[in-house]
């Protein structure tokens, strides 16, 4: 079978690396794989994999993109391809208008909600049972659940710990505990920090006593926009009495730069300020 996979981006991320990791395994299993995307960091890891890359046209300056369509087509037709496999929906709705003939298109989506727009008659890939349920009662007529994987292999847990511990000058006497994630504010950071927090001396005291975990609270939901944003990646915990600094160490070569395009209206504001 020849299969066309088509990550919606190739910035750190994890479906964009679900969509290799998966393209990869599918090849292994005797399948012809290629993978088109926009050029990024994680195109190392399709070359890593030995995976065929080939860049969207640079004229498809937003998605969905006729231009993008365009080259579907022309890729199926010189190429055959099967399925082709849209990653998140912009790649899903452009693998849906290109698919002609005996080519089929298919749709993963690994983010916390599913585009309305959707074709119902493309079958959907979800994350979540939650998300399969409510497509499914959306009225699309194939649904699969495929939770988040994960290389068992390339993550296989032999890595050498001491090493990361010397690199960053971690003492070896205390527990390490390391999370691997994108430090976006919403969904991300704002879980890492917390989860920073809760490893303080209320936990510790009270399953020392008890011998079973505190009970969990339930504060009111604050919206995200009247949340308090974090400027650093620091912070203190208390633990048997004495104060612990946690620090977040970041691998910044995977973030690519926000640009933003200036308004007129924050033009005219930042002229009158300035003058």
């Amino acid at each position: 079978m020849r299969i066309l996979v088509y990550p919606h981006s190739m910035e750190v991320g994890g479906s964009q690396l679900n969509a290799i990791e998966l393209a990869g395994a599918v090849r292994d299993r005797g399948h012809e794989v290629l993978v088109l995307s926009d050029a990024g960091s994680l195109v190392d890891v399709v070359d890593r994999l030995g995976l065929e890359w080939i860049p969207v046209d640079p004229r498809a300056s937003r998605r969905p993109s006729a231009t993008v369509v365009r080259q579907l087509r022309e890729l199926t037709g010189r190429r055959g391809f099967d399925v082709l496999h849209g990653y998140e929906w912009p790649p899903g709705v452009e693998a849906f208008l290109a698919a002609r003939g005996g080519t089929a298109a298919a749709c993963t989506v690994m983010s916390m909600a599913v585009a309305p727009f959707l074709p119902r008659t493309m079958p959907l890939l979800v994350g979540t049972e939650d998300l399969r349920a409510g497509a499914a009662s959306a009225g699309h007529r194939s649904v699969t659940l495929l939770e988040p994987p994960v290389d068992v292999v390339a993550n296989a847990p032999s890595f050498p710990a001491g090493d990361f511990r010397a690199a960053h000058g971690l003492d070896s006497r205390m527990p390490l505990v390391v999370v691997v994630c994108r430090l976006v504010p919403e969904l991300k950071l704002e879980g890492l920090l917390a989860a920073c927090h809760a490893v303080g001396v209320p936990q510790a005291t009270w399953y020392r006593r008890h011998r079973q975990s505190p009970p969990r609270p339930r504060p009111a939901p604050i919206p995200h926009r009247d949340r308090a944003q974090p400027r650093r990646l620091d912070t203190d915990v208390m633990c048997d009495g004495l104060c612990h600094r946690i620090s977040v160490v970041v691998d910044i070569r995977g973030i690519q730069p926000l640009r933003l395009r200036r308004s007129p209206l924050s033009a005219f504001a930042a002229h009158h300020r300035d003058a």
